[in-house]
């Protein structure tokens, strides 16, 4: 369940992490998905953003095992050229430098997905066939993460020990 459903800042997606990665249902395993939120960016902040990615993924890092991907906030309808535009390229560029730091993936959703199309009328909120798109580029990356290559290039199926 996405329980940031509405449109949620970094700040609220940081406490729903934090919520889930204490419980009981999360496993060495796991996959676990962390993005930055766009969302009140321009009152939040870089530095308070980047320093809350930084938190969630050591909190992941925790409890599973290189199964950690952090995706980029993905452009806006209507703001290419804004405050908000500059601030998320800065996250996106920094998130992007520490990803070996952090022994974790990373998603470039706008390299994948046509962002002009998928907005909702508010600009921010994604449509379902967007929404959709995005699942599939994440199952893309678990399927990766699934792979292992032979020495003649074959590809096997890995289980997780």
């Amino acid at each position: 369940m996405d329980r940031t459903e509405g449109g949620a800042s970094i700040t609220r997606i940081e406490e729903i992490f934090k919520e889930t990665m204490h419980g009981e249902t999360v496993h060495k395993n796991d996959y676990v998905v962390i993005e930055g939120g766009g969302n009140g960016l321009t009152s939040t902040g870089v530095s308070k953003t980047l320093d809350t990615i930084e938190r969630m993924v050591k909190m992941a890092s925790e409890k599973v095992k290189r199964n950690i991907v952090v995706m980029n906030i993905p452009m806006r309808r209507g703001k290419e050229l804004s405050e908000f535009d500059k601030m998320r390229k800065t996250v996106n560029k920094e998130c992007i430098k520490k990803l070996r730091e952090w022994n974790c993936d990373g998603i470039q959703l706008s390299e994948k997905v046509e962002w002009q199309e998928v907005w909702g009328r508010d600009g921010k909120h994604l449509r379902f066939r967007a929404q959709l798109s995005v699942a599939m580029i994440i199952e893309e990356w678990i399927n990766f993460r699934n792979k292992k290559y032979t020495t003649g290039n074959d590809v096997e199926n890995k289980t997780n020990p």
